[in-house]
């Protein structure tokens, strides 16, 4: 039985605008290519194909694996089958083709279920409510800690004194985090990080730099959430 990590999930999401035609930017440079033609713009009432996504390129092509191609103890027709499937398991054990295909789950990308994106986070998988082309959320992530485990006699320092001596721990921190849609990154959303991905907008970066910084730090996500509303998040038309 797997055991959810506690957290915390914080879904401080950005509004996005309609009507917009947006550029996708790659990871090579931000490169700015033309959004394909039977794309849509992410709104509210987008319909999300449901199911689990192996990796960031099946989420951007709508390409998941639905529930009737999984083979799983947990009952299908429940609401939340996706988040018992992964809760429960260690392993997803689905159909392709003519035959069958194990992968850990810890190693998905994420799933959707009732139309919400959940984000694969060191194992624990955490709620988008409200998606956008930058989503904010918490996320609690394992870090490593040194505890003491007291002086001893060491004959090599100076007068044959004492030293401390450290073990390694895990330990669980909680974090913002940002999602980047157009570059699949999810990093701690540190204020270099939302900074960076604001001079994609020349003109909305040029407005935030003019400001104090303390008034920065006060108003990144406000920026952040106009930045959604210019550049909206673009699907493949589906259905």
């Amino acid at each position: 039985m797997r055991v959810l990590t506690g957290i915390i999930f914080f879904t401080l999401f950005l509004s996005v605008g309609f009507s917009q035609v947006d550029t996708l930017y790659t990871t090579a440079g931000f490169l700015k290519i033309p959004n394909n033609p039977d794309s849509v713009a992410y709104t509210k009432d987008y319909a999300f194909n449901e199911g689990v996504y192996l990796n960031y390129k099946a989420f951007r092509t709508g390409d998941a694996i639905p529930r009737a191609m999984i083979l799983s103890r947990v009952e299908k027709n429940q609401l939340e089958f996706y988040n018992k499937l992964v809760n429960e398991s260690d392993t997803i054990v689905y159909r392709y083709g003519t035959g069958i295909k194990l992968i850990l789950t810890d190693s998905i990308w994420g799933y959707i279920q009732n139309n919400v994106v959940y984000l694969n986070v060191e194992g624990t998988f955490c709620r988008l409510s409200v998606f956008g082309n930058v989503s904010h959320f918490l996320g609690t992530i394992s870090v490593e800690a040194f505890k003491s485990s007291g002086p001893f006699y060491d004959p090599s320092q100076a007068g044959g004194g004492s030293s401390i001596t450290g073990v390694p721990l895990k330990a669980k921190e909680t974090h913002e985090f940002i999602f980047d849609f157009y570059t699949g990154r999810k990093e701690i959303a540190k204020f270099e990080v939302i900074e960076e991905i604001l001079k994609r907008d020349p003109e909305l970066y040029k407005e935030y730099a003019a400001l104090k910084k303390k008034q920065k730090r006060d108003k990144m996500y406000i920026f952040l959430k106009r930045y959604n509303q210019k550049h909206p998040a673009y699907f493949p038309r589906l259905g």
